[in-house]
């Protein structure tokens, strides 16, 4: 019950069946669907839950190296089935079209499959289970998945590559201070983007390819 100044205190439940609007536009409820839309600060003195996510605008790349480039890392030959897995962070809500990587010093010939996987380690999109030809060398080469993925961050992915030969090559992620993404080889069969087990769990040198999202 209001007092002379306004001020309104209840010891029980406050309840509305109607939106709810504090001077006009600074802190509105809309009652149907509960969205809330704040005009100053959010200041939060605990954990916070999201458990949709956090829409962040229209950013797609994630890397698991800073920059993405032919220079980058050390030439590696592929093989045939192995499963290379690096990881990214994606802190915001985003859609995916597929996996950017970089061809090492020789290309073509053979293909690849790429894919992303979830912090557990079971998979959530791939491209063509067929395979794409490997690109140019020394070039990137984008890689779609079989249909768009929209990921829910702040979370944890891995990005993965498998190729059917041992003729081209790809950059991977040497070990040296300041990476801190993990990495592995998981032996596999071309075409078959198994469950990585166990998930990456140690820096280690020249398994994880320089990639990211697009």
């Amino acid at each position: 019950m209001a007092d002379t100044t306004g001020n309104v205190a209840t010891a029980g439940t406050l309840a509305s069946t109607g939106d709810f609007a504090v001077n006009t536009n600074k802190f509105n409820v809309t009652a149907s669907s509960g969205n809330t839309t704040v005009a100053g600060t959010v200041g939060v003195t605990g954990a916070a839950t999201l458990s949709g996510g956090i829409v962040g605008g229209q950013r797609t790349r994630w890397q698991t190296l800073d920059t993405i480039s032919p220079l980058d890392g050390t030439d590696t030959a592929c093989d045939n089935g192995s499963i290379w897995v690096a990881g990214i962070y994606v802190p915001v809500n985003c859609v995916i079209t597929g996996i950017e990587y970089v061809v090492g010093s020789v290309g073509g010939t053979d293909s690849v499959v790429v894919g992303l996987y979830h912090s557990g380690g079971t998979l959530a999109a791939n491209s063509l289970l067929t395979g794409t030809v490997v690109g140019t060398a020394a070039q990137t080469q984008q890689v779609a998945f079989t249909s768009t993925y929209a990921t829910q961050g702040p979370a944890q992915y891995w990005v993965a590559l498998q190729f059917n030969g041992a003729t081209a090559k790809l950059r991977t992620i040497p070990a040296y201070a300041g990476l801190g993404t993990n990495r592995i080889k998981q032996a596999g069969a071309f075409g078959t983007m198994a469950t990585l087990s166990p998930t990456p769990s140690a820096l280690v040198a020249g398994l994880g390819p320089i990639a990211s999202t697009y």
